[in-house]
């Protein structure tokens, strides 16, 4: 039976199925090695991408918040009018920096 292993069909069979397996891991682990970094590059970008839609959500959410706290300020204010029959240049003057900030206008004349 050892002289099975010497005859040429035998080492052809055996050479041939080397030669597969070699180009296999030639071909297979340079591809393996592409399709991982590839994955971690795309995990990457998704987390990249995910932080800044973090980021734009948080500060559109703090900018209404905002607004709403300006709205209640303005709203716990005194009208203008009364201000302006009761001549108080403070609170006018706090009143008007808070309706600018609120309405982000320009009050300023030039």
């Amino acid at each position: 039976m050892l002289d099975n292993w010497h005859t040429l069909t035998v080492q052809l069979v055996s050479s041939f199925v080397g030669l597969v397996l070699l180009t296999a891991m030639a071909v297979g682990l340079p591809a393996i090695w592409l399709i991982q970094s590839q994955s971690e590059n795309q995990a990457w970008a998704q987390e990249e991408q995910g932080r800044r839609s973090t980021l734009a959500l948080l500060a559109a959410g703090q900018k209404e918040i905002d607004g709403l706290a300006i709205l209640t300020l303005t709203a716990q204010r005194p009208a203008l009018p009364n201000l302006l029959i009761q001549e108080n240049n403070a609170e006018l003057d706090a009143f008007l920096s808070t309706l600018q900030e609120g309405t982000e206008l320009d009050l300023q004349s030039s």
